[in-house]
């Protein structure tokens, strides 16, 4: 009977050593979405052109947003997928491409993303050059999903909706 009885306490130890250990790995190790801004005040146009002058045809621009994410998780983040489109109004003049970056964990940082405009619809290039020409500054609107990965998981898409006033 005492062997029973020792043998009892031994698995309740266990049990509750196991339950102590998965609620701690769950606790740290469970994704919580980050909060992801972009940090307007940084977004910048490196280089742009209307092509050719005085009637343009065409419009590229390069430009640098800075993406900011509070990262709540004790693991880093990396992007998984990124597919963000660019409008000028209704017009779709560029998208944000899938590209590298990572967040520390625990931390709030911001990186860097390349865009890259290119239009060549004449109506929508217009439409740009007569805007620009007002205060040097177009209004444009970034739409569409983003995906983080959690070391090995990664999350269902965050969608993002954002207009920047960007100086030209």
């Amino acid at each position: 009977m005492g062997n029973k009885k020792i043998f009892a306490i031994a698995c309740a130890v266990c049990c509750v050593l196991s339950m102590v250990t998965l609620a701690v790995c769950l606790y740290y190790y469970i994704p919580r979405e980050p909060d992801i801004n972009v940090d307007q005040s940084r977004t910048k146009v490196n280089s742009y052109a209307f092509t050719p002058l005085p009637v343009p045809n065409r419009f590229v621009a390069d430009m640098t947003i800075y993406l900011v994410i509070n990262n709540p998780n004790y693991v880093d983040l990396s992007i998984a997928s990124i597919n963000w489109d660019i409008y000028h109004g209704t017009d779709y003049v560029g998208n944000v491409p899938d590209q590298q970056a990572c967040w520390n964990k625990r931390a709030n940082d911001s990186n860097p993303l390349n865009v890259l405009l290119s239009v060549s619809d004449p109506g929508a290039v217009a439409r740009l050059y007569t805007d620009s020409q007002d205060d040097g500054k177009v209004t444009l609107r970034f739409t569409g999903p983003i995906k983080v990965k959690y070391g090995a998981i990664t999350s269902p898409a965050i969608p993002i909706d954002f207009t920047q006033d960007v100086s030209l």
